[in-house]
């Protein structure tokens, strides 16, 4: 059912996808990666730091979840960023001035 309502939404927003590939695109650019998809990793490597800094970020409202071993290899410790549609610039541009004061 679930599905079939997110066919319902697309079909009634075809918009949509083209402002998460928008957001996918600003976030890609503002970090200097390669847009791939709406799941973003952002390596950090410190486990430590990793989670101090998912957790700064979740306290300024920016649901971010921390990765560390031994779901990823050891020093490979990155925070997971999803991005959505319904994000706006402002949004995206707003973590990303958080984030890069964390981890600089």
């Amino acid at each position: 059912a679930s599905n079939i309502a997110a066919l319902d939404v697309l079909q009634k927003t075809p918009s949509l996808p083209q402002k998460l590939w928008a957001n996918i695109h600003q976030l890609s650019s503002a970090l200097g990666t390669k847009p791939c998809s709406a799941i973003m990793p952002i390596i950090i490597g410190d486990d430590q730091k990793t989670m101090a800094t998912a957790k700064v970020l979740l306290d300024s409202g920016f649901y971010v979840q921390g990765i560390r071993p031994p779901t990823v290899p050891e020093n490979t410790s990155r925070l997971r960023v999803t991005l959505s549609a319904s994000h706006t610039e402002e949004m995206i541009h707003s973590f990303c001035t958080q984030l890069k004061t964390l981890i600089h």
